[in-house]
């Protein structure tokens, strides 16, 4: 597999994670929201790759003109952006932009704000993304994806619902 990441200063495990997410979910649209561009577009043939640059002067009114995407990619948003604006863009992609979402976040403190924890993406509805732990002890990958958010319990179907024929 090619590595399709251009940004060196995220380690190549955490590259190629992304490379095999992106390919598992195999999209038709994907939106980039980076500092800078990450993916190569001739990589993905087939696959519509939009760059939104992450910076300071960043509105979350840039991305409500579009229309939602198959996979979200969001790299180093809160290092960029701010906190807040991370939650607001996170809460959007999660409910309107896009289907599945990928967040690359650096553990690292900035500017005196705290780094993103494992709480502050659980209160999101996202969920630390299967085998990224042992990957790099310096970013946290967290996913969310609506196809399996709520895992249906056994109990929720017909069979355990009422007998209208017994009436």
């Amino acid at each position: 597999m090619t590595t399709l990441l251009l940004m060196s200063y995220l380690p190549q495990s955490v590259q190629r994670f992304v490379d095999k997410t992106i390919a598992r979910h195999t999209p038709e649209t994907l939106v980039e929201l980076a500092p800078s561009p990450c993916l190569v577009p001739e990589a993905w043939p087939g696959v519509v790759i939009r760059h939104c640059p992450l910076s300071r002067e960043f509105r979350l009114n840039e991305l409500r003109q579009h229309r939602p995407v198959a996979l979200a990619l969001i790299v180093d948003a809160p290092n960029t952006i701010g906190r807040n604006q991370t939650e607001q863009l996170l809460a959007y992609m999660r409910h309107a932009g896009a289907k599945a979402v990928l967040a690359v976040f650096s553990c690292a403190e900035k500017d005196g704000e705290q780094s993103w924890r494992q709480r502050d993406f659980i209160a999101l509805g996202f969920r630390r993304a299967e085998g990224s732990r042992p990957l790099s002890p310096a970013y946290s990958i967290y996913r969310y994806d609506i196809d399996d958010y709520k895992i249906t319990p056994s109990w929720l179907n017909s069979r355990y619902w009422a007998n209208p024929e017994r009436w």
